[in-house]
């Protein structure tokens, strides 16, 4: 049994999710475990991470449900309750803990400062320091073993051993999208189609070539995918029948075992020649820095997907 690493969408509570091959173009579904939920409405969407050994942790929104799914098994175990509801945020791994930050409290629209921590091993909840500004529209990855929270008005980084929050240079943008760790780096969609990285190490950001999308695209996810580097963007979108789906998605990259899953032809729409027809080249040179006369060593690819207002319109990038 041979696992591959493949970019998850997760949709609608629903629906199955989506695992796909960028490079081969094979499509399988997942088993999702919000199903009996998203029929009674008290799962209205999802925060998802994924660990170094590719469990998956899922976080139902409101609810306090936590789950993780086993590839090898392809089945989801719930584990214990978290300790708050909240809609609008975000989850994280790291070091053998689950870290839940931001949004609001889904009764009384409050926006929550509390950090929520989980131990894999224990299958226990306890709270952290909480941050010093709420979140809400913003994104919470990994660096070494750092937690970054970081959005268009301010960044955060947590240092788990000293259980603090220190406040790190601002993205300095009108408008904050999505995030990625590439290289140690974060690289941040901003207004569109301007994108900036952020270098931990030197506490500074820099401007990098302008992603290629339309200013009018919206529901976005970047992410990082496989140890190879390609010189195109391929238009995926309209191959993708869950894309088309009016609720927004989320995904990441797991490597998961195909032989597990179903398959997932279903999904593929009508222009299924959409990748070959639609792909557009572009130079090496299209993430050199634009303020920094060296660039960073790229060595992976970079999958971008995004929804596009009709279906007529390209509906994603890779």
């Amino acid at each position: 049994m041979c696992a591959k690493e493949m970019v998850i969408f997760f949709g609608h509570p629903r629906d199955p999710f989506l695992c796909y091959d960028p490079y081969s173009g094979d499509i399988y579904t997942m088993p999702s475990p919000l199903t009996s939920f998203a029929h009674t409405k008290t799962v209205t969407s999802s925060a998802v991470c994924v660990s170094p050994d590719h469990d998956i942790y899922l976080a139902a929104q409101p609810r306090k449900d936590l789950w993780v799914y086993k590839p090898a098994q392809n089945s989801w175990q719930q584990l214990a309750d978290r300790l708050l509801c909240r809609e609008g945020m975000d989850v994280a791994y790291l070091n053998g803990y689950i870290y839940i930050l931001g949004g609001r409290d889904p009764i009384t629209g409050v926006k929550l400062k509390e950090v929520e921590c989980y131990s894999v091993q224990r299958n226990q909840w306890a709270l952290v320091a909480p941050v010093p500004h709420s979140f809400y529209s913003f994104e919470l990855i990994v660096v070494q073993n750092y937690l970054y929270a970081v959005n268009s008005k301010r960044m955060l980084c947590y240092d788990p051993s000293h259980n603090m929050w220190l406040n790190c240079a601002s993205l300095k943008r009108s408008d904050f999208q999505e995030a990625c760790v590439f290289n140690d780096e974060i690289y941040c969609i901003c207004d569109i189609p301007v994108m900036k990285v952020y270098n931990p190490a030197r506490g500074e950001w820099r401007r990098i070539s302008n992603i290629p999308l339309d200013s009018e695209t919206h529901n976005y996810q970047i992410v990082n995918h496989d140890r190879k580097l390609e010189d195109q963007w391929i238009n995926i979108g309209t191959m993708l029948g869950l894309l088309q789906f009016d609720s927004g998605f989320i995904c990441l990259c797991a490597r998961v075992y195909p032989s597990c899953l179903e398959p997932g032809q279903s999904f593929i729409t009508e222009e299924d020649d959409a990748r070959s027809e639609s792909s557009t080249e572009w130079d090496l040179d299209g993430f050199s820095e634009l303020d920094s006369e060296s660039g960073s060593s790229n060595d992976e690819v970079w999958v971008q997907v995004a929804p596009q207002r009709n279906a007529q319109d390209q509906q994603g990038s890779l």
